[in-house]
Parts: C-alpha cells; structure tokens; sequence
C-alpha cells in the first residue's frame, strides 16, 4: 500500500507538476505538456489574455481541444465563431482545433466570415448529426480556409445535409474508419434532395476516404453537387466497388489514389467505372496535339501503399498486374486521357534486375506522353517505360482468356477476424474464465486456512490463490481502458479518462507485472520443492533451496519483481488528449532531456523486464516441470523394482503403481498445457524488441517487416495478440487451479464441502438403507480412504 501511494504522488507530480511549462497560469482551459495546446471543457472557454501573452510569444501555433465528456453538446455557429475570433486577434498562421465527444453539428456551424489563418478542424469521438439551425446565411464569397478531418471512433449519418459544407474552401475533407461489415455498419451518405439547392456552392479540393473497409463508392457517398469542384481523391482501404457513374458526374476530379493491398480485388471486379472517365473524349495517344488541346482532362490513377505500409515490400506492382491478367487490362481506355501509375519498392529497392509485367508495361505504355502535363507524375517512383518490345502483345490479344489470377492476400479478411476474435475475447471468454477463477481462488484459499494445512506445499497453493485472485480481478477492471480498434465492436466510454490511464499504468503496467512475477515464480518454487521431497539424494541446490524459507522466499520474489518491473513506470506517462498516441501513451518520461547512451540503457532494461516476465519463466518452468516429471519416472521404476522382490505385496504395489502413474499423467499434462499457453507470452516480448530494431535503423526481412508494419501497424494484430496472451494466462491458472484440486484429496475434500454447503439440502424422508447397503457403503469409504491417503502420500513426497 505504502508503495502505491508513493507512486500515485510520483506520477501525478511528473504529469501535473515537473513537466508542466513554466507559463502555467490559472486558465479556464487545462494546461498540457505541450505550451501550444490547451483542453478546454466548455465551448464557451476561450484562453485568457495572460496566457496568449506569457506562452505564445515564442509560438506561431495554437492548437485548442474542446473536451466535452461531461456535457455532450452540438457544436453551433456562436461558439464556432468566438473560437475564430479569438484566433484572428492572435494574428496566427497557422492554428488547430480539435472537438472531442460532439453530439453533433448544426447546420450553419461553418457559415462564418473572411479569415487570414488556415484552420484545421478534427473531430473525435462523436456523432456526425446535422441539427438544422432556424435560418442559414449564405455567403457569396468562399475565404474561410479550412481542412476538416473526421478522424477516429466518429459515428456516420445516413442522411447528412450536404449544405455543413455549403460556401467554404475546404483544402482536404477526410473522413476516416468507414465499414461497412457484417458486424459494424457506419459510413456517410448525403442528401440528394437538397444537392440540387443553387445556393450549395463549395470549393472542396481533395476528398480522402482513410482507413475504409468494403465501402461502396456511390453517388450517396460522393455527391455529385457537393464535389462538383473536388481534383483528388484518395482513397486507403478496401473499396467493395465503384459504381459505374460516380466519375462521370464528376467533372474536374483528376486524380485518383488508391490502396496498393485492396486495389486487385478492385480491378478483378470489372473496369466499367474507368471507362466512363473522360467516356465524351476520344484521341490518338501518340498524337501529341491531342494530348495538349485536352491537357486538363488528364487523369491520373496512383497505385500506392498507405503511410502504414510504406515500408513494407512483400506485395509489388508484378502481383497486382501479373501476365495472367493481361486479358482484363486488354482495352484500357488509353483515347480517354487516362495514365496509371505504381510507387513499387520492390524496383527502388532493385532497379537493376527487376522487370514489370508485360502487363503493366502495357497499361503503361503511353505514359511518356503525359510527363510534362501532369505535375504529380514527377513524384512518381519506378515506373518503367522502356523495353516494350520484349512482350508480344499479338500473341496476348490474340489468346485472350479471361481467368484472372487469386488474390494472395486479402488484408480485410485478415482485419475482420482479428477485430471479431479480439471482441470475442474480451466480452466473453475474459470474463467468464476471470469470474469462474475468481470463486475458485477465493474457496481455496479459505480451504487452506485450516489448520491441517501447515505443509509447506500448502503455503505455496494458498499464496497461488491470492494472488491469482488479485492479478485477476485487475484483468477484469482492466476493460475500462479497451479501445484497441477503431472499427472495433468494443471501445470504453472513458478509455482516456487520466484516472483510467493512471490505472493502467500502475495497477495493470506495474503492479499485474509485479503479480505475474510472483505468479510464475510461485509456480516455479513448488515444483522445486516437489523435486526435494521426491530425491533419495538430494543435490546442492535441492538443499540449499529448502533451507529458503516461505517466507522469506515471498520477500525475495516480491523484490526482484518490485525491480524488475519498476522500468514500466518510467515508459508509459498520461496522454492528455493526443490521437496519434495509445492511452497511456508509451513513452519515456523526460525523454527530450536523454542522451542518447541513456536513452539505449532505459530501452534495454525495458526489453529485458519483458524478458523476464515471459521468455525466461517460460524456459525455467519448462525444465524444472521436466525434471520433475523424470524425478516420478524414476520412483515408477523403483516401484517396478520392489514388486519384483515383494510378491506377497503385489496387490498393494500395482495399487501404489497405478496411482502414481496417475499422478504422472496429471503432471505431463499440466505441464504441457502450461508450456503450450505460456508459449503465447513470448510474441509482446519478440515484437517489442523488433520495433526497436527498426527504430535503430537495423534491417530486417522483408516477411518481417510486412508483419510488423501492415500486420501489426496497420491491423493491430499485437493488440489482439496481448488479449490472447491474458486470457491464456488466466487459462493456465485455472488449469493449476484444477490440478492441485485433483492431485490432492484434503484440498479436494474441503473444496467438495464448501461447494456443497451452498447446494440445496437433501430430502430429510430418505429411505433407510438396508444392513447389506450399509455394509457396503462402510466397505468403499475403507478402500476409497485407503487409496487417497497413498495418493496424497506421494503427491506430497
């Protein structure tokens, strides 16, 4: 107790008190450890005239977060505007402000005046829902420039009013997570109705759809009045499809981006939406006064990978346009101004031996053409445009068959079933397994408070107990911080609540990792003295571990755990509202102020701790778990011995034999149950130790890095893997729960008598047995007592 307090004070004067700016100042808006960022409760907050002039004189930044946990509201055009005009006295180029938990927008929110700073607008947390305001001001001119991010756990209306966006200039319009699966439904669709009102007048530059899974790109998603003037549109994710009109309607969209690991599956379902671009225009591509007169119909597709997966090359341009497919691409719309493009690592990585496909060389033949029209073609890596003749394209027009080749790998497959399984997990096989160890551990314990119980191998099952109880139902309280998905099903209301995140970091960072410790070690000191009390001759260690008390065994467990998971506290510090980060944020506390040498020293003891906690416990447990198991082999063989010279005992020694063996098999399963669910916890342990390869610039495959960045980065497949790791953890106290239960007939009996003291009575009109019953009654209890006395005999020795 008195060491959770101390760090309750410890971490609460390093968020609140050492890394606080020297600025601080009594505010309405909460101060954070960054002096231009400031969390306001209240729409009605704005910063006071001591804080611009104390802490901005060195800024030309503000960024602004409006928190409304406690009072969702909808954002109106009052508080919007005072927020702007604070920002104009500022006289700032460039400013940020963030809402969190909205419940929704009104109409006429962005219906504002002239600004000279560009405002960047991000959304978290809340309901996109239009409120309509009793009257809208439409202005002529379009000068409020803005760009607007709806950004993480944003829920979508069907039917948003196209007019939130009327009559402003929007530089990049995002909305981010969009699904639509079988278990979550949530993306955007507009009103047409009200599309064709003359008065909607936008200047929406580039639309981008992120993170997008199955979406179907419609004219309900991408309203053809509201996107009237909209260039770029990118688009990361899976696309289900595009409809065939979508590009027809818009007219001055010229260049379209899309994801390198869904974009297959796209083309593999039909190109009719590619050639209805530009379907009014038909030129000669070789002819370069076409290709001028019609220079600004020019349309660029862009196949990339995500920022996510940018380091990643085990996908290339070769698997996303293979010979097999050449048939599909056979009459690409080259007359309609269209030009693809691929950035492919795999060709920077090795120009010198990398081809394309005949196929992509194909698409791409007439791509010189448009070099010095297109602006963002000089940014595009690698394409190859040479060596056409190398390809008989006859003979591959002539032979056409339309068999496409299977995608290798579908990442939204792969994304679904980890969101599904992880939600599985942690809804019910946590909570179930959690609530059935807990009754367990809780009669147990209480069992072995009697006074029979003073063996010293007893001590070590009611110290497993409590702290199985306590590391459990830390586990449980422990969803209060679950949020790991975006699209996930499950997400806590107060995931980033700093007295949640303070939760995290010293009950379930810190104090479950002390708990584990002890856990394991628990386990590892009973097998032990298990092997002492089997050995004939005991050996150096044997003996010199039976001389470490109880409790003294306990105080050295509970210091080196202390020790060793001390360095958690240091790595994880409250994350005051920044999206980019986890809550608690992973990260060093007065990390700026490190060199570099210490900086390394505080990032291997991190390493090593989670070393500790998994790798090395895995393999003692394994070996000592080993050795025991030959230590009753070898006490099987001398009982083999002895019936060999005792015939006149022989019934009693194939009693003794069999139970023995009995208790051999109880022992190779458990151990190899624990040796296969303790096998989990070393994936954090490896993952965390490649990330900080990579972070130290090393090289590593390019299997491995496609896990960590797409698979891990981009999936979360780590996340999940941490939830499967606690529920296999919690399964493998359950099953030495289990184990000691059976193993022992005093435990076992005194667990039967509390489980049936809360069983319904029996019925008190019984028949009475008859002499011969109860004679045979007398006689199986005279057998069944002998054969538990043999059997806990040798369990305990």
């Amino acid at each position: 107790m008195f060491l959770i307090v101390f760090i309750l004070i410890f971490e609460t004067d390093l968020v609140f008190g050492l890394k606080r700016p020297v600025c601080f100042i009594n505010d309405p808006c909460i101060l954070t450890d960054y002096p231009y960022r400031r969390i306001c409760n209240s729409l009605n907050e704005s910063l006071s005239f001591n804080f611009i002039k104390s802490c901005l004189n060195d800024y030309s930044y503000l960024e602004l977060c409006y928190d409304l946990k406690d009072n969702y509201r909808i954002l109106d055009n009052n508080s919007f505007k005072s927020t702007l005009t604070m920002f104009e006295n500022l006289k700032l180029r460039y400013s940020r402000i963030r809402f969190w938990n909205l419940k929704g927008i009104y109409l006429n929110t962005f219906n504002v005046n002239k600004t000279s700073s560009i405002i960047n607008l991000s959304f978290y947390n809340s309901i996109l829902k239009i409120y309509n305001s009793l009257q809208i001001n439409y202005f002529s001119n379009r000068n409020f420039y803005t760009r607007i991010y709806f950004e993480d756990r944003i829920v979508y209306s069907e039917q948003v009013d196209p007019f939130l966006f009327s009559n402003i200039h929007v530089q990049n319009l995002k909305f981010s997570y969009m699904s639509n699966t079988f278990y979550r439904k949530n993306y955007i669709q507009f009103k047409n109705e009200s599309s064709k009102d003359p008065n909607l007048k936008s200047n929406i530059e580039s639309l981008i759809l992120y993170q997008v899974e199955n979406i179907l790109i419609n004219l309900d998603l991408v309203n053809k009045y509201l996107f009237a003037e909209t260039i770029d549109l990118l688009i990361s994710g899976k696309i289900n499809q595009i409809e065939a009109n979508v590009f027809k309607e818009l007219k001055n969209l010229r260049f379209l981006y899309l994801d390198m690991y869904f974009v297959k599956g796209l083309f593999h379902k039909g190109l009719d939406w590619l050639n209805k671009i530009n379907n009014d225009l038909r030129i000669d591509p070789l002819n370069s006064t076409d290709i001028n007169l019609n220079k600004d119909r020019i349309f660029h597709i862009k196949i990339a990978y995500d920022t996510e997966q940018s380091d990643s090359r085990l996908l290339n341009a070769n698997d996303i346009f293979p010979e097999e497919d050449f048939c599909l691409y056979e009459k690409f719309p080259f007359n309609q101004m269209i030009f693809l493009t691929v950035d492919d690592l795999e060709k920077e990585y090795f120009p010198n031996y990398y081809n394309y496909t005949c196929t992509l060389k194909w698409i791409q033949k007439y791509n010189t053409k448009y070099l010095s029209y297109d602006i963002r073609f000089f940014y595009v890596k690698n394409n190859d445009f040479g060596n056409f003749n190398e390809c008989d394209y006859e003979y591959l027009v002539k032979n056409c068959k339309f068999n496409t080749t299977p995608i290798r790998l579908d990442l939204q497959i792969l994304r679904e079933f980890i969101i599904v399984f992880n939600s599985i997990i942690l809804i019910f096989f946590i909570p179930i397994l959690s609530l059935v160890l807990i009754l367990m551990s809780i009669i147990i314990y209480n069992a072995l408070k009697d006074k029979k119980f003073k063996n010293t191998i007893y001590q070590y099952l009611r110290s497993y107990s409590l702290l199985s109880l306590t590391y459990t139902i830390l586990t449980l309280l422990n969803l209060l911080n679950e949020c790991s998905f975006p699209t996930g099903l499950i997400c806590s209301s107060v995931y980033n609540n700093p007295y949640v995140q303070y939760y995290q970091i010293i009950f379930i960072d810190f104090l479950s990792n002390i708990i584990k410790f002890a856990l394991n070690s628990n386990i590892l000191g009973f097998s032990l003295h298990r092997i002492y009390l089997i050995e004939k001759k005991h050996s150096k260690f044997s003996i010199i571990f039976n001389k470490i008390t109880f409790r003294k065994f306990c105080i050295i467990t509970l210091i080196i755990g202390t020790l060793i998971n001390l360095i958690q506290l240091y790595t994880h510090s409250l994350n005051l509202l920044d999206p980019s980060e986890d809550y608690p944020k992973t990260s060093l506390l007065f990390g700026d102020y490190l060199t570099e040498k210490i900086y390394t020293i505080i990032k291997s003891i991190y390493l090593l701790s989670n070393f500790f906690n998994s790798i090395l416990f895995w393999f003692l447990n394994l070996i000592v778990d080993v050795i025991l198991i030959l230590k009753f082999s070898s006490s099987l063989e001398e009982s083999e011995k002895l019936k060999c010279k005792m015939n006149s005992k022989i019934r009693d020694l194939n009693k003794g034999k069999n139970m023995k063996k009995r208790i051999l098999y109880l022992t190779i399963l458990n151990t190899s149950l624990g040796v296969f669910l303790k096998f989990f916890e070393i994936f954090p342990s490896v993952h965390a130790f490649l990330v900080n390869l990579i972070a130290s610039n090393f090289t590593i495959e390019n299997y491995m890095q496609f896990f960590l960045n797409v698979i891990c980065g981009h999936l979360l497949f780590h996340k999940l893997m941490k939830n499967v790791c606690q529920l296999f953890f919690i399964f493998n106290i359950l099953i030495a729960d289990l184990y000691f239960l059976i193993s022992d007939s005093k435990l076992r009996n005194t667990f039967g008598g509390f489980i049936s003291a809360f069983s319904p009575s029996r019925n008190q009109s019984q028949m009475p047995q008859s002499s011969d019953s109860e004679h045979f009654s007398g006689l199986k209890k005279i057998i069944k007592n002998e054969f538990i006395y043999n059997f806990d005999n040798f369990f305990l020795k």
